[in-house]
């Protein structure tokens, strides 16, 4: 059974990015009345328009789909496509942008990501997907908005790998019934690990709001 927050909208959003030998993961987003595919750039590396790429959605079955690159970059880590082949598949609510959220320090965050080599079932014939991600949650440990063209999140809490590219979201508020209002602020980037020991310590992530100035900067 999944929770007002860890709802079906989101995790029939978040799908497993296949390149080569190498996997990740992505989520669709509306914005502006446009969906986006939204994954990391070190993910799909060398990826060029009309490549293919391989995603697997919460159906567990894997779809190749012809890619179009709206904005992409490399040193920032992040890549923004549209494609076709999802068109009108995803009739839930809006998984909207919210920019003029703000969020803080100590803030609990959840982010979600299909981790290498690990693969979770479920489904109850009541719109419960069949190949689920996992869910994980931290604390908003930096904030970084100096630089608008470096803009970063990092999490108190150890990722995996595989999670590359996965959304990270908040919770606007508490509701009676203990959810609450989910939007997402980022994408994860990177899991930063304990140089002496290797143990994954951090969670990093890049601004929701660097990649749709972005897009909005593309689309003038």
């Amino acid at each position: 059974m999944l929770s007002p927050i860890a709802n079906s909208n989101i995790i029939h959003r978040v799908a497993k990015v296949i390149w080569g030998s190498g996997t990740g993961t992505g989520v669709f987003v509306d914005y502006r009345d446009t969906m986006y595919f939204i994954t990391a750039y070190h993910v799909v590396k060398g990826i060029k328009d009309g490549h293919l790429l391989t995603i697997m959605p919460h159906t567990g079955k894997e779809v190749t789909v012809t890619v179009r690159i709206v904005c992409m970059s490399p040193d920032a880590d992040y890549i923004v496509f549209t494609f076709d082949e999802f068109a009108g598949q995803l009739p839930l609510a809006n998984l909207p942008v919210h920019l003029d959220l703000e969020f803080t320090l100590t803030q609990e965050a959840l982010y979600v990501g299909y981790p290498k080599g690990l693969v979770m079932t479920g489904g109850d014939g009541q719109g419960i997907p069949k190949t689920l991600p996992l869910f994980k949650q931290g604390i908003i440990s930096a904030l970084d908005s100096s630089d608008p063209a470096d803009q970063f999140i990092l999490l108190d809490s150890a990722g995996n790998a595989g999670f590359s590219g996965g959304p990270i979201f908040v919770v606007e508020k508490q509701l009676a019934a203990g959810g609450g209002i989910t939007h997402l602020i980022g994408i994860v980037l990177a899991n930063l690990r304990d140089d002496e020991t290797g143990n994954y310590l951090f969670a990093y992530a890049r601004s929701i709001k660097q990649i749709t100035d972005h897009l909005v900067q593309d689309h003038k």
